[in-house]
């Protein structure tokens, strides 16, 4: 991916968290192309043209969409994604730096990285993922049921994941989990219960972001297996597994 933005202000971010290759050279044409601008030009533009003022944003995205371009409005921050998968080229349009939502800088790009998984048959899921050898598993769960301590500790003892939070699920068999992000999320008590260092920064959920490759072995993978799914459940005295009724796994 290459990234750009008219004030660098999630370059970091992108080259920290994102697990495309983020590269600060255009010299491979046909990877995706995603350039940020801050300047609100098209809060004006909007203003000025009769035929977007007589349209809902809801509207304006089914008409992209129409022409075979992606896009979603955030009405909190009057941002657009837009992404054009045949070019291969994506823009987004803020206000401000100012109006960047709280989470982006530790879920950058979320929506770009959800339409380039779908435009190579993957789907971008709220799930995490863990794997020994060519065996795997989908870690899935509300948010607090602990798919990323469960990650965090399994890569602390030399097993594999391609994410704690969110991965690009292969739509057909052989089905495998790949990576989104390289970083994986914890809390305080979390890192205590892990053993892992405690003075991390934080992001907007008390929540230290980090690739586990900076404190120890293991690293985030490209991909790995999935043959079964797993759904954690915090409490219990000791690990025990049991069947459970797999429509409660399309909640999550």
């Amino acid at each position: 991916m290459f990234f750009a933005e008219s004030k660098e202000f999630l370059t970091a971010s992108v080259q920290h968290c994102c697990a495309l290759q983020v590269t600060q050279t255009n010299s491979l044409p046909t990877d995706f192309k995603i350039y940020t601008d801050y300047s609100g030009w098209h809060t004006q533009f909007a203003k000025q043209s009769n035929l977007i003022g007589n349209l809902s944003h809801r509207q304006i995205e089914m008409a992209l969409s129409n022409i075979g371009l992606h896009a979603i409005f955030n009405p909190d921050t009057y941002s657009w994604d837009i992404l054009d998968i045949k070019n291969r080229f994506g823009v987004r349009l803020q206000t401000s730096t100012a109006d960047t939502p709280v989470w982006e800088k530790t879920s950058p790009l979320a929506f770009f990285n959800k339409w380039i998984a779908s435009a190579d048959d993957k789907c971008m899921i709220h799930a995490g993922s863990l794997a020994h050898g060519h065996t795997g598993a989908l870690i899935v769960g509300q948010g607090g049921a602990g798919k990323s301590g469960l990650v965090i500790g399994a890569l602390k003892n030399s097993l594999h994941s391609a994410g704690d939070d969110y991965v690009a699920l292969s739509n057909k068999s052989p089905y495998q989990a790949h990576a989104i992000y390289r970083t994986v999320k914890q809390d305080i008590s979390g890192l205590n219960r892990l053993g892992l260092p405690t003075n991390l920064p934080l992001n907007w959920q008390k929540k230290a972001v980090f690739r586990p490759e900076q404190l120890f072995e293991q690293r985030i993978n490209d991909c790995v297996p999935i043959n079964v799914i797993l759904m954690p459940r915090l409490g219990g005295v000791s690990t025990s597994f049991r069947r459970i009724d797999p429509t409660i796994i399309f909640k999550y």
